[in-house]
């Protein structure tokens, strides 16, 4: 019995000094969460995209995002099916059109533009918001006729991608960026 008398004051001291240190740690949690200020987010998400656009009598493309990007595109040409009033329908011809056989298109690749491995066109610089590349195909005419019932259609396909950080520009297109400029293969 002495044992646990002596031991139950030991008991006691250790329990109450628990109980204290947790009211304490409480306590300070308690105060920390009443009295420090929140932070927002200030996050702000930004658009990147882009959009063919004419220039000086050509096909260009236009930063129509919210921040500075690289820009590549590509360029399809079909024979496209008419409807009964002369507009596009979708409808593609089985046989899609030679170049130099069945049209010709100049691209103007001393403006910026660089032809990469992978087929895109490059614009090697950066485009601010709004801003407008050089002109890609400065010229483009049809050869010969086309089938009955469909045109001649040339789509320029872009995309973009932030210019900030770099390494976004790079694994998306696979590209290397010398100081601003892309580094095209």
């Amino acid at each position: 019995m002495s044992w646990l008398k002596k031991h139950s004051k030991i008991a006691t001291v250790l329990i109450l000094s628990l109980l204290i240190a947790t009211v304490s740690v409480a306590g300070t949690l308690a105060y920390i969460v009443d009295e420090t200020d929140s932070i927002g987010n200030n996050f702000i998400p930004v658009s990147v995209s882009c959009q063919p656009t004419a220039k000086d009598g050509g096909i260009a493309v236009l930063n129509s995002g919210e921040i500075d990007a690289y820009i590549r595109a590509t360029v399809v040409v079909n024979w496209v099916m008419l409807d009964h009033e002369g507009n596009a329908t979708g409808t593609f011809y089985a046989d899609a059109p030679a170049e130099n056989l069945d049209y010709s298109i100049s691209y103007n690749s001393a403006s910026g533009w660089k032809k990469g491995s992978d087929g895109f066109w490059y614009y090697t610089l950066p485009v601010n918001p709004n801003g407008i590349t050089e002109v890609l195909i400065s010229e483009y005419s049809r050869m010969a006729p086309a089938p009955e019932g469909y045109a001649l259609s040339i789509e320029v396909l872009c995309s973009a991608v932030q210019s900030m950080p770099t390494q976004a520009v790079e694994t998306v297109f696979g590209v290397t960026v010398n100081g601003t400029t892309l580094v095209v293969d």
